[in-house]
């Protein structure tokens, strides 16, 4: 198994798209009006994608925000999200390849802080997240 770590090109933004459908349990369809607004909102730069066989099989990506940190300073914030992997790729580490490469490509744009909402918490302390709040 060689797997690839990248960004997705204009032509995967449809497969990317089906992928993180497919991990949030989900299905996606061209030509929703949900799959233009997504394309727009995450365009391939902010992706970071597992890829074997030029398949997606690993997801990930960001969103610029801005956050407030204590002592009042504005800072800029990667916003993690469509994190999945394939369930017959589990367990094998493309999760963590996919982090690292994805936080890495946020601290080179001059991202300090990153932050997400995850469904399993515990998963992402191994990155440096915590737990900022609790939701119920």
């Amino acid at each position: 198994m060689t797997i690839e770590y990248r960004q997705i090109t204009d032509a995967e933004q449809h497969q990317f798209w089906k992928v993180v459908a497919r991990g949030f349990g989900s299905h996606y369809t061209a030509g929703q009006e949900n799959y233009r607004i997504d394309r727009e909102l995450l365009p391939p730069a902010t992706t970071m994608c597992a890829i074997e066989d030029r398949e997606i099989v690993g997801t990930s990506a960001s969103l610029p925000f801005e956050s407030a940190v204590p002592g009042g300073a504005i800072v800029k914030n990667a916003g993690v999200t469509a994190v999945t992997v394939a369930t017959t790729h589990r367990r094998q580490g493309l999760l963590n390849n996919m982090m690292l490469r994805l936080l890495r490509q946020e601290r080179e744009k001059d991202q300090p802080v990153a932050s997400l909402w995850a469904s399993e918490s515990i998963i992402y302390s191994r990155y440096g997240f915590g737990i900022s709040i609790q939701h119920e």
